[in-house]
Order: structure tokens, then sequence, then C-alpha cells
């Protein structure tokens, strides 16, 4: 409209100007040019503002008469956002307050999750909910309605506490509180953990020492690793340490009328296996078809080894071990390199492996325990030798119980080298 104007005030001012001679052009441009200058201002301030001048002015009125944020601000803050999306690109480049139309929004969306998840019984997840709005776009009224979150969190956290005290429920206080934010242990709150945790570690202990006392070891050592899972507290550690360390004692020293041990005081070694056995030489025969063996080297660990082999007449030449212990089976390949084998004076030869467990840099070169747990348990272990011929052993119960003292032997000495003392 504006242009339409003005250009049609040009119009006539170039009509008026080509009507004048030469001398009339030069005293009529002073007219012409307070005609024009008339004609635009009249245009200008006879028109007024534009309708998208005033709808602009609406939505930044709209927003800013909004005011504090509140749960009854949803339909004001839904109103002002659809005037703001009803403007074309242009009119929304020109609302100056939509940076704080969006903060209002933010605001509004968190106190109103704020308020479900209170009204679910959520209110540590109420008070997160507030408490994820950035700092700089909260106002005193909001900072409010997060401090009064948290004094909720901690006035309720601090009434359930106190009734699970009395129900003698101390994980649960201790679950409870010691989730709650650092920033939300009051003294109050810290004295409660306090009281669950030295009650729970009373009790524990408490428990653990009746089963000591009647020489159940295992048990006392379980009581006390279950409730490390319940509630971490270093005097559970301690205690299982020092049990294990008693436990193990007593068996060693049950155990030292059980093993062969011999000590090199050249090399600093120590060898154990089972009683009458040579601990120099295999002692693998028609008679025996398992040797287990504990190696202990000061200053450089623990091995365990099991020989599995046979003697017989004829080669065999095992390519594959296979172990059997009531159905649960264990197969080991047998690569050329690893079998071992002797041919005897006066006739017949032996084959045997080895099944080696030893720690290099905290790796184990392979994990035995399902293996020995399997034979200690089974009521028949078979061991079938294969390659160019077969042959099925079943393993006498003496030799599985020497099995399962040496493996525990060497599980000791794994754990606490300086106990070798008591095999002495």
């Amino acid at each position: 409209m504006s242009f339409f104007i003005v250009n049609n005030k040009t119009l006539i001012g170039n009509l008026i100007y080509g009507m004048m001679d030469r001398r009339e052009r030069l005293m009529g441009k002073k007219i012409v040019l307070l005609v024009l200058v008339s004609l635009l201002v009249f245009s200008l301030v006879g028109c007024g503002p534009s309708k998208e001048v005033k709808e602009v002015e609406s939505v930044i009125n709209a927003i800013d008469a909004i005011g504090e944020i509140t749960l009854e601000s949803g339909a004001a803050i839904v109103a002002a956002e659809e005037a703001y999306n009803n403007l074309p690109e242009e009119g929304q480049l020109s609302v100056t307050n939509y940076e704080l139309l969006l903060q209002m929004r933010e605001k509004y969306d968190a106190i109103k999750n704020a308020e479900d998840l209170a009204s679910s019984g959520d209110l540590l997840g109420a008070y997160y909910a507030l408490n994820n709005v950035a700092k700089e776009k909260r106002d005193a009224s909001f900072e409010q309605r997060i401090e009064n979150a948290r004094d909720n969190v901690i006035s309720d956290s601090t009434l359930k506490a106190n009734n699970m005290l009395g129900e003698f429920d101390y994980v649960g206080v201790y679950e409870l509180l010691s989730s709650l934010p650092n920033d939300f242990k009051s003294d109050e709150i810290q004295n409660l953990i306090n009281m669950a945790s030295d009650s729970y570690e009373a009790d524990i202990l408490s428990k653990a020492e009746s089963q000591v006392a009647s020489g159940d070891y295992d048990s006392a050592i379980k009581i006390l690793n279950d409730a490390y899972k319940q509630m971490p507290l270093a005097a559970f550690l301690a205690a299982v340490e020092d049990y294990q360390n008693e436990s193990d004692i007593a068996f060693l020293q049950s155990a030292k009328n059980q093993v062969a041990v011999k000590y090199d005081n050249i090399g600093k070694t120590y060898a154990i296996g089972p009683p009458g056995l040579s601990l120099d030489n295999l002692n693998i025969s028609t008679n025996r078809n398992v040797e287990p063996a504990v190696r202990y080297a000061e200053n450089k660990g623990t091995i365990f080894a099991i020989a599995i082999g046979f003697q017989q007449r004829d080669w065999i030449f095992i390519d594959k071990i296979l172990i059997d212990c009531d159905g649960e089976q264990y197969e080991y390949k047998i690569s050329y390199g690893d079998r071992q084998s002797q041919v005897l004076y006066g006739g017949g030869v032996v084959e045997w492996y080895w099944l080696k467990q030893y720690p290099i840099q905290g790796i184990d070169f392979s994990d035995l325990s399902g293996l020995i747990e399997s034979m200690s348990t089974a009521n028949t272990v078979t061991i079938r030798f294969s390659g160019k011929g077969k042959l099925d052993v079943v393993i006498p119960k003496n030799h599985i119980d020497e099995l399962e003292t040496l493996w525990k032997i060497y599980n000791i000495l794994d754990r606490n080298s300086s106990l070798i003392s008591y095999l002495k």
C-alpha cells in the first residue's frame, strides 16, 4: 500500500514537472518537493500500525501476561504458543520474548511432571524433575519449589527409616537413606544410617561367630559374604579374611598326615602329593590312573597338576581323554607334543597327559575347578583313553579323595602362601 502511494506521488510529480517551461521548472522545484514530502508524511501517518504488527504485539503481551509459572499456567502457555505458531515466519522473528516462552514451557512441564511423580509416591523423582531445569532458567519461586521438594524427600525418608528401625529392617534403612544425594544427608539422616549399619553389623557378626563356635567356618563365611552384598561394611570383609585363615589353618593341620610333603632346600620348593607315593617320579601304574600334585616355589607361586594315564602292554597313542562323572563329561584332545609316554623295563608302556592349573600374571592356563568338583561329587568316575585303541578305567574313591584334598591345599596356598608352614 505504501509502495503504491509513494510511486503514484512520484508519477504526479513527474507530470507536473513536465508541463512547466524551463523557467517555471526552475522556480517550481521547491514547490514540487514540498508536495511530495507532504504526501509521503500523510501516507505514513494516516495509515497507522498494520495488522501484522498488531498480531506480533499481541503475542508479546500474551507471553508477558503469563507471569509466575504454576500448575494453573498451562492454558495460558498453550494459548501463547498457538498464537505464536499462527504468525508468519517474519512475524515470529519479531517476537522479542519468545525465549521467555520456551523457558516457561520447560518450567511448567517440570512442575507438572514433579506433581505426577509426587502423587505416585516418588518424591525423589519429583525433586529430580524440578532440579533438572538449568539454574539460569529458574526464578525465586521455582527455586522455592525445589527446596520444598527436597524437604519433602528428607521428611518422608526420615519417617520411613524410623518405622523400619522399629521393625529391625536394617538393610531397608540403609538402602533407603544411602541412595539419597549427599546434600540430603543431614545429621539426622546420617545418624539413622549409622544406627542401621551398626545394628546390622552386630547382628551378622554374632550369627557368624555362632557358626564358627560349632566349627562350621564355611557357613560363617557364607553369612558374611551374603551380608556384604546387602550392606558393604568393612567389618564383614575383615571377618571373612580372619575366618578364612582360621579355617585354612585348621584344614592344613588336619591334612598334614594325609599327604606327603618334601622340601628342596636348594631350590626352595615344596612338593606335595598323595601319601606313600614318590614325589620325585611319576606313579601312574596298572593300579593308579590319576595322580594329583601340588608344587610351591617360594616367591614364584603355586602349581596344581593332575597326571592322567595308564600302564599296559600295548600302545594306544592317546589323542583324546574323556572323563565321565555320572554322565557329566569333560573332553581333552591331546596333541602329539602334549602326550607323554615311557617304555618300561621288562615290557609294557605308560602313556599320560598333564592337566595343569597355575596363574601367570593373574591368568589361569586352565580352570580345573568344575572338573574336580564333578569328580568329587560323582558316584562313579570313568576315564576313557582313545587313540589307535581304547581303554576305560574306573577311578577308586580313595584316589578321588586324594585329588579333592590336594586341590583344597592348592587353593589355600594360592590365597595365602605363608600358610605352607603348617604342612612342615
